[in-house]
């Protein structure tokens, strides 16, 4: 028979007296007491407890997922062109090309040994398969971009097939961005995606 039964009476008076993580009205309590209290009385346990990415950690973040909104951009403006003009193929191939090497630096770097999918597992473990979906998508966003480009190569490529083809890429991904953006929300707490 469990000896010990938790009266909701004891937690306030407890809390009154501050031995406790319940404060009475008017005494404040910072988030960095709240998680060592939390920690030290077991109600959570260590290391779960989330902090800030580093300013180094967040411009990464931050540069990266400019750098391919970047080039989602160009491609769009490129393809968005009137097709009879005579460099509108070489431009949209020179964009879809930029776009092919922002998505494979973007995964190069996500997927890195000490890349963010590493730090995101380690620090949140349940979002295992949200990061191994995003890989699968990785490879996936990689072989419709050179696939595209393929087509793109070809002389006798028709404009509308061609934009059918970019406009499907960038949709899916700026869906696969969304999705990056509620990981880093999930992992740490915060909007990184907001400034851009």
């Amino acid at each position: 028979m469990n000896q010990h039964i938790s009266n909701p009476l004891d937690e306030l008076e407890e809390a009154d007296q501050g031995h406790d993580l319940y404060r009475a009205p008017g005494h404040d309590l910072h988030i960095e007491q709240a998680a060592e209290q939390a920690e030290e009385s077991g109600w959570l346990p260590p290391n779960l407890v989330y902090d800030q990415p580093s300013v180094d950690t967040r411009r990464d973040i931050v540069d990266r997922r400019q750098d391919l909104y970047e080039a989602m951009r160009q491609l769009e403006t490129s393809v968005a062109r009137a097709s009879g003009q005579p460099d509108w193929a070489a431009r949209v191939r020179d964009a879809l090309r930029g776009l092919q090497t922002s998505l494979e630096s973007h995964v190069e770097q996500t997927e890195a040994k000490d890349g963010l999918f590493s730090v995101v597992i380690e620090r949140a473990p349940h979002l295992a398969s949200a990061v191994e979906s995003l890989r699968e998508e990785h490879q996936r966003l990689i072989l419709a971009c050179r696939n595209a480009l393929e087509i793109a190569k070809a002389d006798d490529v028709e404009a509308e097939e061609i934009r059918r083809k970019v406009v499907t890429i960038l949709g899916r991904l700026a869906i696969h961005r969304q999705r990056g953006a509620e990981l880093l929300f999930d992992t740490y707490d915060v909007d990184l995606a907001a400034a851009n």
